[in-house]
């Protein structure tokens, strides 16, 4: 039975994963992070658009 090929991008994610020793734990804490960023830019796209409500 033959494996299913790879895709280009699969297999460039999967050698970044071993420079970087990715794990679990590391791939949690930077999606907290990046959850972060998501709330902090929506607060800033609500508070530009109350500032235009004002003018």
């Amino acid at each position: 039975m033959q494996k299913p090929k790879q895709s280009p991008f699969n297999r460039l994610m999967q050698k970044g994963h071993k420079k970087v020793r990715y794990t679990d734990k590391k791939a949690n804490v930077l999606m907290l992070f990046s959850e972060q960023e998501h709330r902090r830019i929506a607060a800033l796209i609500q508070k530009w658009l109350r500032e235009d409500d004002q003018q």
